[in-house]
């Protein structure tokens, strides 16, 4: 694994509540990434 990956993933605990804006957001983009209006992005134009 990765320095980066390894600093990303030690912060990661699913335990943790979500605050209620930020929950607001990421179901907002879930409707649109599944109703087809989100750009999808391959793994390399991410890198």
């Amino acid at each position: 694994m990765k320095p980066a990956e390894q600093l990303w993933f030690s912060g990661v605990d699913d335990a943790l509540p979500v605050n209620s804006v930020h929950k607001k957001i990421i179901d907002e983009r879930w409707v649109a990434y599944r109703a087809g209006k989100m750009k999808q992005i391959t793994l390399s134009e991410l890198e």
